[in-house]
């Protein structure tokens, strides 16, 4: 027993920690990454790292670990670690806004409909039979803003030795051979941009005795880290200090491949008592499945070991960002042809739905947000057949889908026109236009929107303004693409251009719509005349 335990001290001063409970605890992955997770803490291992980083987690996820601790060594020992932890992410009906500044996807992860996260881990480090930690720590991590993220943890401390002929003699185990005590963790986020986070954790904060006769202070461990986050790849950061004074910097990063399915990662670390260490890993990702493996070797302190290895199996409950976000397109697509149809009403929950897979992309908020628009203003059942309704749809599809308000504008103002009696219609536009700084074309009521546009041609055309008129044409075709009198105009405007071949292409247009109209006789001579030019 008296070897063992002078084996022990000198790993833990010179080669894994500085004392008690200072083993990275948590999964292979920030292992990996030196053990640098302060600032990036965006799983269930943030309850070791950074309690704050638990509101980054929004699915539930339970993962256990098991390491083997300095293989090799001459007299057999065997150090190990254990872990087995839950978290569970408390969420609320999240609140939207056109102006949510929050990301997703590339970088930073957040949600901010999760009200909360809770982590339970139990975590245990021995050496055979002669001594043994034992953490079961409670953790919550939540979002007081967009940015910030705070975290608090509440640990119960065990500490014991084995029983054998020494311990039986020495006096400092006559009161037992366990120790506990309550210990407190907690943490500050910072997602200070899509890319970039920052952390402050702090573990131990009340430095619990546990010596079993002397006084044997567990140290405050305050730690300072950041992370940049981007598409298939991070890059984290910490530097720690605690209450002994002793310092210590790691680093690591890791990179994605197969779409985000598969991770290396390499890390380090250096500090106080000719701390120094490397680490690498790699893990794996699936749907709901997770898992990972890390090694980590001393470069000074111990001798004669193949270095460490630690595996982790983990699995995350629900669908992931990745699937959520493709099953928000896919309901996207069936949305819009609900708008077509004029069934707002469906159309309004699947905006919901989409809001609810993907709560960060702010283009479901905004798309939600503006068909609660329409809906306050025209309706939510506009299924009836009439030319009215069928422009009054496809200007709703203008502004809601292709995000076009000018182009929205246009179209609801010439539904108006069909129907002048559809004041909702007129509202919706002015709101609309109001809304985007666009200004209403006012014309004549006897006309619709079409028509108008027809005569302003007239007009440019006669004013040798042939550019504004094409323009105005198209137009009034974008409202009513059998317009046939717009057709004709185009013919006139590029016949006089020389455009022959345009100026044939919109006549044959109007003559295959109205081949009886008045002026088709005068057409088919001019087509006659320029049809080898």
């Amino acid at each position: 027993m008296n070897n063992k335990i002078v084996l022990l001290l000198t790993m833990l001063i010179s080669a894994s920690c500085y004392g008690s409970f200072d083993q990275h605890y948590g999964s292979a992955r920030p292992i990996s990454l030196g053990g640098a997770f302060a600032g990036l803490s965006d799983t269930g291992d943030a309850m070791y790292y950074n309690p704050a980083g638990l509101a980054q987690v929004t699915r539930p996820e339970m993962m256990g670990a098991y390491s083997k601790m300095y293989v090799g060594l001459d007299d057999n020992s065997n150090l190990s670690f254990g872990n087995l932890s839950i978290t569970y992410p408390f969420k609320r009906a999240p609140k939207y806004s056109t102006d949510n500044k929050t990301v997703s996807g590339e970088g930073i992860r957040s949600d901010l409909g999760v009200m909360g996260t809770v982590g339970l881990g139990v975590d245990m480090f021995s050496l055979d039979s002669y001594y043994n930690e034992t953490v079961m720590g409670l953790y919550y991590g939540g979002r007081v803003s967009n940015m910030f993220l705070v975290g608090l943890g509440v640990k119960y401390l065990t500490i014991g030795y084995g029983s054998d002929a020494y311990t039986a003699i020495n006096p400092v185990f006559a009161g037992g051979l366990t120790k506990s005590a309550v210990s407190f963790d907690a943490g500050l986020m910072a997602l200070l941009s899509s890319h970039f986070s920052a952390g402050l954790a702090v573990k131990d904060a009340n430095s619990p005795d546990m010596g079993l006769k002397y006084e044997d202070l567990v140290s405050r461990k305050i730690t300072v880290g950041g992370a940049y986050r981007n598409t298939g790849y991070n890059i984290t950061a910490d530097v720690g200090m605690d209450s002994l004074n002793n310092t210590k910097f790691s680093a690591g990063g890791e990179k994605w491949f197969m779409n985000n399915m598969l991770a290396v990662r390499a890390g380090f670390g250096i500090g106080s008592r000719k701390y120094s260490r490397i680490n690498t890993g790699f893990g794996y990702e699936g749907e709901n499945i997770f898992l990972d493996y890390a090694f980590y070797y001393p470069l000074s302190g111990l001798s004669d070991t193949y270095g460490s290895h630690e595996a982790t199996f983990g699995y995350r409950f629900g669908s992931s960002v990745k699937s959520n976000i493709r099953k928000a397109v896919q309901l996207k697509e069936l949305l819009v042809k609900d708008l077509m149809t004029g069934d707002f009403a469906q159309a309004l929950k699947k905006s919901e739905r989409c809001v609810e897979l993907a709560p960060s992309a702010q283009e479901y908020a905004v798309l939600k947000n503006n068909l609660e628009l329409v809906i306050k203003n025209v309706g939510s059942d506009l299924r009836a057949a009439d030319r009215s309704n069928e422009a009054l749809r496809k200007g709703v599809v203008q502004y809601i889908s292709e995000q076009d308000a000018a182009g929205a504008v246009q179209t609801l103002s010439y539904a108006y026109s069909l129907n002048p009696d559809r004041t909702e219609i007129d509202k919706l536009t002015r709101v609309i236009a109001k809304e985007n700084n666009i200004k209403l074309e006012e014309g004549a009521k006897t006309w619709n929107l079409a028509e108008q546009k027809v005569y302003q041609a007239l007009d440019k055309f006669k004013e040798k303004k042939y550019d504004e008129a094409i323009k105005l044409c198209e137009e009034a075709l974008s409202l009513e693409p059998n317009n046939v009198t717009a057709y004709k105009r185009l013919g006139s405007i590029f016949y006089v251009l020389k455009d022959y071949q345009r100026a044939r292409t919109n006549w044959e247009k109007a003559v295959a719509l109205a081949p009886d109209d008045k002026d088709m006789p005068q057409i088919r001579e001019l087509m006659k005349k320029i049809q080898n030019r």
